[in-house]
């Protein structure tokens, strides 16, 4: 990184396009300067700007600012300069197929996880579909607590340092649950966290040659997870390793 200051209406207008990751469809001027915690009259000129140069439309019926195309584009452009991700999402696909599982590739942005690809091929009676982008909160779930386990000391000491100051009173217990899965990805190299009634998740954490952390997740029946998923999960692992090698 280099060692000069960035330009602060960047990151103010990077923010902006940021309060759309929750999913809204459009978002006023006010609820802009709400979730981003700045003036209208700041917002007001950040979104001339990224309108002017195609990165929001302005919906005159709504009043109301929304995403422009070109968001599409930059999320075709990160798989393609991310070739051994892709590489791993179709050796996924083939394990989920061929073994009956859900499984999914998952990364960290900021306190959430991303999810770039899902396959979801189980034959149980719960089938929660997750498309590429969808974002879930980093402490809540498997993918998130095996990339956790996974941060080097200095960067996870930070993220959580994050939670600890965002998540309220609920954190000593997802604190408590972060620290066991850490401890069995250190035992194991992975994780096993509820999921919905009956299912729980597994998940472990990559190396992708690019230096991209990210975690494959294994979802299944909760009867399964002390020996077939794990079997299923880090054979899966193997295999992208061995494809990255």
């Amino acid at each position: 990184m280099r060692a000069s200051r960035g330009s602060s209406a960047l990151e103010r207008g990077l923010r902006l396009l940021r309060a759309f990751l929750g999913g809204a469809a459009g978002l006023t001027n006010a609820e802009l300067a709400e979730r981003c915690g700045l003036p209208r009259s700041t917002v007001s000129r950040l979104v001339r700007s990224l309108v002017d140069e195609g990165f929001l439309e302005y919906d005159i019926a709504q009043s109301a600012y929304r995403l422009a195309p070109v968001s599409l584009s930059l999320a075709g452009a990160y798989r393609r300069s991310h070739s051994s991700l892709s590489e791993a999402t179709a050796l996924l696909r083939e394990v989920a197929v061929r073994e009956r599982v859900n499984l999914s590739l998952a990364l960290a942005d900021g306190l959430q996880m991303v999810y770039l690809d899902s396959f979801r091929e189980g034959t149980g009676p719960v089938q929660r579909v997750v498309p590429p982008g969808s974002r879930v909160p980093i402490e809540s779930y498997a993918s998130g607590h095996a990339v956790l386990a996974a941060m080097a000391p200095a960067v996870r000491a930070r993220v959580l340092s994050e939670l600890e100051r965002s998540r309220g009173a609920g954190w000593p217990r997802q604190h408590a649950a972060l620290q066991r899965s850490a401890r069995q990805c250190e035992r194991h190299g992975y994780c096993v966290v509820p999921s919905t009634p009956g299912l729980v998740a597994i998940a472990t954490a990559l190396h992708a040659p690019d230096g991209t952390l990210c975690a494959i997740v294994l979802t299944g029946e909760r009867r399964d997870a002390a020996e077939a998923l794990p079997r299923i999960l880090m054979s899966a692992a193997g295999l992208i390793l061995t494809l990255w090698a």
